[in-house]
């Protein structure tokens, strides 16, 4: 089998879309470092960019680089991950793939019914809101302020653009493959398909791979799921993989939080007034200081952190950023931001250091991929999906090797999602289970 290729701006959406095909008997990796050595064996590898904050030509660069190195593996099958509330370099990104993969169309439906993303005549949702009435408007870094896809995009492409109606998606596979066919006829360089559900996605896979045509999949990991069902003889397809039995039942869970997301703090309230999880909030003023202060302050952070953890008291790690204070974003805003993951990565190193062996749940891309790469890891190895949008699995290399990681985006998950994450962190839970008993 040719090796299915993922590019993604960053990390946590890498894990919940590499992780759909270990549903269909895969073995997914999520690569850390382009310039880690030569790929390693794998069945899909996904490489992190981590562009989504970066200027549009940098975010070219990184993209380009992946890609040429992704094609050498001459992959059979190419997916262009996107942010599911479009943040980042989209035209941009996807740009710099279609020029390394040449001659292929770029089929791009971002809609993830299961998380409340959904894409209706040409714009996007989220939970039945236009982006630009939502939390990602005000994304402290990446803001959202229109929902048209289109018109997102040419900000940064010119290519051209043609759409895909749910009509079309509805009327059958003959009157779809009457509008694929206008379209690649028409010259049309970038698909651009509504969704609202898991079976409009379903139709969308199954019309273009009935007509042959060589694509780059752009979108996030609902159509991915898509992908990986419509595989031919899956070897374990609608179950997950256990993680490895080491992790003892009940062991406490660190969780670190570097998003900056309403959701996610709300998701951390009811956490700890339902389980008694403590929860320790990192001062950003300090974290972000002369090296002294923000040394102190991991220290502080990680001592505090331990002594709940080493009781046996599950533990979250927040900032004092409030949702929606941050304004003004900019190359400053967005420093700030990574230099404030990378003082997270600190303190869970720190923690490890220490003796405490996880499992660790990272909420937010940059801090999820800064916290892994101060743990000394070159990959993450994609074991299973404990909740739609999250990915548990293994490190893989360093000194913290098979530690467990379950990475979340900030705004994923209903209020309860963290209790859910702690409740089946028994490997008994795990046992070949299919995603919608998981629920």
């Amino acid at each position: 089998m040719r090796t299915i290729a993922i590019i993604s701006d960053d990390l946590t959406g890498a894990a919940d879309t590499g992780i759909q095909f270990v549903y269909a008997g895969l073995k997914a990796l999520v690569l850390l470092d382009p310039q880690a050595g030569a790929l390693p064996q794998a069945d899909v590898i996904v490489g992190v960019t981590e562009s989504r904050h970066d200027a549009p030509e940098l975010a070219r660069t990184k993209v380009t680089e992946w890609a040429r190195l992704l094609a050498d593996c001459q992959p059979g099958e190419v997916y262009k991950k996107i942010d599911s509330t479009l943040r980042g370099n989209l035209g941009a990104e996807l740009d710099a793939t279609l020029l390394q993969f040449p001659g292929r169309l770029a089929v791009f439906a971002p809609a993830f019914p299961a998380a409340g993303r959904t894409t209706l005549g040409g714009r996007h949702y989220m939970h039945g809101m236009p982006l630009e009435e939502t939390e990602v408007a005000r994304d402290p870094t990446t803001p959202v302020r229109d929902s048209h896809i289109t018109r997102l995009l040419a900000t940064q492409t010119d290519r051209r653009m043609g759409k895909i109606t749910l009509a079309a998606l509805e009327a059958g596979t003959d009157t779809l493959a009457r509008v694929l066919r206008s379209h690649v006829a028409a010259g049309t360089e970038i698909l651009i398909s509504d969704a609202c559900t898991d079976d409009h996605l379903a139709a969308l896979v199954a019309g273009v791979r009935a007509l042959g045509l060589p694509v780059i999949w752009t979108g996030s990991a609902g159509l991915a799921r898509q992908l990986a069902q419509a595989r031919p003889n899956p070897r374990t397809a609608g179950h997950s993989t256990p993680p490895d039995a080491t992790q003892p039942a009940g062991q406490p869970m660190l969780t670190i939080a570097g998003s900056v997301s309403g959701t996610l703090r709300r998701q951390i309230n009811h956490y700890c007034a339902t389980t008694g999880a403590a929860c320790i909030t990192a001062d950003s003023d300090a974290l972000t200081g002369p090296m002294a202060i923000a040394n102190a302050e991991v220290a502080r952070v990680a001592a505090e952190a331990l002594c709940h953890l080493q009781s046996g008291r599950s533990t979250v790690i927040t900032t004092s950023i409030v949702p929606g204070a941050m304004q003004n974003p900019g190359p400053a805003m967005v420093q700030t931001a990574r230099t404030i993951s990378d003082r997270l990565g600190s303190v869970a190193r720190r923690i490890l250091t220490e003796g405490w062996s996880g499992p660790l749940v990272l909420s937010g891309g940059d801090t999820a991929l800064a916290v892994c790469r101060l743990l000394g890891a070159t990959a993450i190895r994609l074991r299973t999906e404990p909740l739609p949008g999250l990915a548990l699995g293994t490190l893989v290399g360093g000194p913290y090797e098979d530690l467990t990681v379950i990475t979340k985006a900030g705004s994923f998950g209903e209020e309860d999602v963290l209790c859910q994450i702690s409740s089946r962190l028994s490997p008994s839970a795990w046992a070949t289970r299919p995603v919608s008993a998981q629920k």
